[in-house]
């Protein structure tokens, strides 16, 4: 199989807080298909696994509209044009919850679906401490929480948790460090 020729430029527009991109492509049967993904190209994000020298996990608590309920978030997001992604996750985690980081590990990329445009980068985070108050964007409420590690896991399991992705690399990780705790 090959990837499918682009038709056409993209067209990119912002709707709220999200940006839509449209883009056409000739499938294998000769036929133009028009997909709308979410992101422009290009875009990058950044998640974090947080914890503090007790093995607590840093949690951004948020109401989502999609599920319509209150989610347990790593922290994280946006990375800025011309953005360092490791700068970028300590950034977040300062602004959205007033934590810092001692020591960082990167822990992989993916792209979260084949309609996103954006690349997630995770990592975990060592000795992270409270160091500042939140800095939030208007429109932005955020409650942090410190949990187990055995709570995130749950959470994950019971659909409670987005970027579950970050669980996936560090699974084994933190399995170790429950264990300890």
């Amino acid at each position: 199989m090959k990837a499918w020729e682009r038709t056409r430029q993209p067209e990119v527009q912002k709707i709220g807080w999200r940006w839509l991109t449209t883009k056409w492509f000739r499938d294998p049967d000769g036929n133009e298909q028009e997909y709308v993904v979410v992101d422009r190209e290009g875009s990058r994000a950044a998640a974090v696994i947080a914890l503090t020298p007790e093995k607590k996990v840093v949690i951004a608590k948020q109401f989502r509209a999609g599920p319509e309920k209150i989610m347990h978030e790593l922290p994280g997001g946006a990375v800025d044009k011309d953005e360092d992604v490791e700068a970028a996750v300590a950034r977040e985690l300062r602004e959205e919850t007033g934590y810092g980081i001692g020591r960082i590990e990167h822990l992989g990329t993916v792209y979260k679906s084949g309609y996103l445009c954006a690349t997630w980068d995770y990592f975990i985070a060592f000795d992270c401490k409270k160091v500042a108050d939140q800095q939030t964007d208007d429109g932005e409420f955020v409650d942090i929480q410190e949990i187990s590690i055995a709570d995130l896991l749950s959470n994950a399991r019971n659909g409670l948790l987005t970027d579950t992705e970050a669980l996936f690399f560090a699974y084994e990780q933190l399995k170790e460090m429950e264990g300890q705790s």
